[in-house]
């Protein structure tokens, strides 16, 4: 398609601006905004007309075609006419991925024109306009501002238009270079290239070698001095000239030997070097002249190096265009710094002196700065005096210091690479603020009464809650509501009148509360008050299910980043304060049973599974859904065991309609998908923007960064079925999802979902096929595939009748594997104790192979005890000896 500077869209059309342009010819360097419209779906460009050759125009009058898309253009049968409906040429090509092509024609007319290209189908694919701008033997061009431009004498058949600009290629280093003109990293090179249409390609190459396309930053680490080459194409085939930087990488690897390698700050020591080859020098941190050298011998020694810069310094060896270098690090010291108070109570209007001592190894820093860091991130430095010494005053109040923790830091030197360092802190500690309850009629399980209190400065009496303040509310250990100048949250609703909160709600519900009140009187984001009281709403006494959000229950199909929705319902019991928890509902740990007791159905993609449910608090549940079609309901439905049933409905209103066949399909074999597409309405869409297939991997509700297996973009379809052929999945138990994007006219998304399912073709046959409960049993199984012995790695789960069911209808979770094996002829071992029949389902690790629907059974039974005699005559038989016999499956059972 053309560019986006060049065009813009109109529904499923591209149309450029026209400018109106004079009748007659003109002389070359004139130029007309280009007139153009041309199907959404087309990469195809008029770019270059010679309508007006020099001489006889019979035959000899061109038009230049670009592909600007990166796949191939079969424009077999295609056409190209005039206004007049006259036939230019009759096309019969494959034109490549950003390829151009010349077809030669007659009939064009040499002042105002349109060319149309029409498809094999005789429908219009594009037109262009133009008007008499050029001389006789010159062509026009398509430039990248979006205007015909008059080309060179004879024009440019079939390459880049001299009207078009090369892109500019920028390049950036990550690490930082020394001084001295050296790296001793890595390098790590990006390269940044812009266009006024768009870039294809950046290409590079290192030291003369091969060239490389650049797609990610790229990395130089051999040492040495590389000379690094690039250059851009442009989406019209434009190439930049070829630019060229150098970077040069010190080896520190080498045998350079440099002693000392370490050594503290402002200590004076004899340097010996060893193993150079060239040019010897010693540099400091940050600096690019040599504090020794250079010089060359093969050993070195520098007397009395004062090194007086703390960070790494570097010795240098330089010898035919390549560096050896090896650093001596050179340590900061540490400053005592001791400052008082450790901490102090904020109190309005108080001053407060932060005093102290900065010492090196017990004597006074007296080279030392001490930079005071308030809470606001204000900073203050001052240096000590003759005997180490430092004072800071701060004026507690409103205007000026508050609350909070005061760092003071000294140090020698540059304060960003400082030579010896030190801190300490001194804090300054909020104080309670007077929280008095003044009254309390909220009634739990109503929306009436009100809660209110005084809050003040426990000194002055004044109101606190002006300007910065959080006010919480706590039920147990849960926040249950909260509120600040900017924000708020909870079932409670706060109002401040001077020195008094009053509280109301919707709903109070009964129980006991905190309220936890933090004041920043200072603005600095520290707070100088903190405190809570606590209150309580007494309960009193209806039976529904509440969608809290959306509030107006409806929700729309929103494009794929977006579309994982969550929903909100509230569920209570019999009164207003009895909820729907995972106890009240019967609702086992892990969420186990939530999908019974709480259902969600209809138009989303699947079922939420309990990993999508999430208990909030007072019966409140987060359910996380993928709606999929507009004009569709999700229907929510709770079963309260032995209080009854309630059931509610979101409108899904805005989205597509789509369905795709097949539904279900087996993994690694091939298929024809078809996927029709329909507005909400039930009106076939012809052309979508994009049909994109996904692995569902993760699950919606966990994110939905999916691969992208396969997909259609522009593309066109005159009954809105758009057909994948040979589609294979390679993944198997896994939800493909169907993405799509068109406008209906605004941006419209729908979705829909195939199953990939293992091919059930294992066989696997298990002995015994009874076991005793309670009893440790050896298991045999044979696993064949296609009538051989099948080697894999597979896991083994032992399901009962119900699980079974629900693994054929596709709503079990497997639980973790019995057993975990790699063999076709194997054993495990396994116990049960409760008695039924049990079914073993195998499947392979990478879950491409199962044997669903044949599943081998064992029975699990108890044994059975007799005694002889089984009945006896009270006061008659005494001393008799009873005989217990124990049998399972008519043998006796020891042990």
């Amino acid at each position: 398609m053309y560019g986006k500077r060049l065009v813009k869209r109109v529904g499923s059309l591209v149309i450029a601006a026209v400018i109106m342009a004079s009748a007659f010819a003109v002389l070359p360097m004139s130029n007309e905004k280009a007139e153009a419209a041309l199907m959404d779906t087309t990469p195809l460009v008029i770019t270059e007309i010679m309508y007006n050759p020099a001489g006889d125009d019979a035959g000899r009058e061109w038009i230049e075609l670009y592909n600007m898309g990166d796949t191939e253009l079969n424009l077999t049968g295609w056409t190209i006419k005039d206004a007049a409906n006259n036939t230019f040429a009759t096309l019969d090509v494959i034109l490549g991925p950003y390829s151009y092509m010349v077809v030669n024609g007659s009939e064009l007319n040499n002042g105002d024109e349109t060319i149309y290209i029409y498809d094999a189908t005789d429908t219009e694919v594009l037109n262009v306009s133009y008007s008499d701008i050029a001389a006789e033997g010159y062509s026009i061009e398509l430039g990248e501002d979006d205007a015909w431009h008059v080309g060179p004498e004879g024009g440019t058949p079939g390459m880049p238009n001299e009207a078009m600009t090369p892109p500019e290629t920028t390049y950036s280093i990550a690490e930082e270079q020394m001084p001295w003109g050296w790296y001793v990293t890595n390098v790590t090179v990006t390269l940044n290239a812009t266009d006024d249409t768009g870039v294809k390609e950046t290409k590079y190459r290192i030291d003369g070698g091969d060239w490389n396309a650049y797609t990610e930053p790229f990395v130089i680490s051999e040492p040495g001095s590389h000379l690094v080459e690039y250059y851009s194409i442009d989406v019209w085939g434009v190439e930049e000239e070829v630019k060229n930087f150098t970077v040069n990488i010190a080896n520190t690897s080498s045998n350079l030997a440099v002693t000392p390698t370490e050594i503290n700050w402002n200590e004076t020591a004899t340097v010996w070097v060893n193993n150079s080859q060239g040019e010897v020098s010693l540099y400091a941190p940050r600096e690019d002249t040599p504090r020794m050298g250079p010089e060359t011998r093969a050993i070195i020694r520098w007397l009395n190096v004062h090194f007086d810069v703390s960070g790494d310094w570097w010795v240098v060896d330089l010898f035919d265009g390549n560096a050896n270098a090896a650093k001596i690090v050179v340590h900061p010291l540490s400053l005592d710094v001791n400052a008082t108070p450790d901490e102090t109570d904020f109190q309005k209007n108080k001053y407060v002196d932060i005093q102290g001592t900065v010492t090196l190894n017990g004597e006074a820093a007296t080279q030392a700065k001490v930079k005071l860091i308030k809470p606001d991130g204000s900073e203050e430095i001052k240096d000590v005096d003759a005997s180490g010494n430092f004072l800071f005053t701060l004026y507690l109040s409103p205007t000026e210091d508050g609350a909070g923790e005061y760092n003071i830091t000294a140090f020698i030197g540059n304060e960003t690479y400082p030579d010896a360092f030190g801190y300490d802190v001194v804090m300054i500690n909020p104080i309670e603020p007077n929280i008095t309850l003044v009254s309390n009629n909220a009634v739990g399980g109503f929306d009436i009464g009100t809660v209110q209190f005084e809050i003040t400065d426990p000194a002055d009496g004044l109101a606190l809650l002006t300007n910065n303040y959080n006010i919480s509310i706590y039920k147990g250990d849960e926040l249950y509501a909260w509120y600040t100048p900017t924000e708020h949250g909870g079932p409670i609703n706060f109002a401040i009148s001077g020195k008094f909160l009053n509280l109301t709600s919707g709903m109070w519900e009964a129980g006991d509360y905190v309220i936890n009140v933090s004041v920043d009187i200072t603005g600095d984001g520290s707070w100088e008050y903190v405190g809570e009281t606590s209150y309580t709403v007494e309960a009193a006494p209806p039976v529904n299910l509440k969608i809290k959000s959306p509030a107006d229950k409806k929700i729309n199909v929103m494009d794929l980043a977006n579309n994982t929705q969550v929903i909100q319902v509230q569920i209570f019991g019999e009164n207003m304060t009895t909820y729907g928890t995972p106890e009240a509902l019967g609702i086992g740990e892990n969420n186990e049973n939530v999908t019974e007791r709480i259902k969600v159905e209809g138009d989303v993609l699947y079922s939420p599974p309990k990993a999508a449910y999430e208990y909030w608090k007072d019966g409140i549940w987060n359910i996380t859904v993928f709606p999929t079609i507009g004009n569709g309901k999700i229907y929510i439905n709770v079963t309260w065991p032995d209080k009854g049933e309630a059931g509610e409905v979101i409108d899904v209103v805005e989205g597509g309609y789509i369905t795709v066949e097949p539904t279900v399909i087996v993994v690694d074999n091939t298929y024809t998908v078809n996927v029709t597409v329909k507005t909400k309405d039930q009106n076939p869409v012809t052309l979508v923007d994009a049909i994109q297939l996904y692995y569902e991997d993760p699950a919606y509700y966990e994110g939905t960064g999916w691969s992208l297996i396969t997909e259609k973009t522009n593309e066109y379809s005159a009954t809105g079925v758009f057909t994948f052929e040979n589609f294979t999945a390679d993944r198997a138990a896994i939800n493909i999802v169907v993405a799509v994007k068109f406008r209906a006219p605004g941006e419209t998304y729908a979705y829909a979902r195939i199953i990939s399912n293992p091919a059930h073709d294992l066989n696997v046959s298990l002995s015994p096929d009874a076991v005793l409960a309670g009893e440790l049993t050896k298991f045999t199984v044979n696993i064949t595939r296609n009538g051989v012995p099948y080697t894999e790695t597979f896991e083994y789960y032992i399901l009962n009748e119900t699980e079974l069911q629900k693994l054929h209808e596709g709503t079990l979770e497997l639980p973790t594997p019995v057993y975990v094996g790699n063999k076709a002829n194997d054993t495990f071992n396994f116990i049960e104790t409760e008695p039924g029949t049990y079914y073993v389902y195998v499947r392979t690790q990478d879950k491409k192979h199962d044997n669903m629907e044949n599943e081998p059974s064992f029975t699990v039974s108890k044994a059975s005890v007799s005694v002889e005699p089984s009945l006896l005559v009270k006061n008659v038989d005494i001393n008799v000896t009873l005989e217990f016999t124990v049998t399972w499956n008519g043998e006796p059972v020891t042990g």
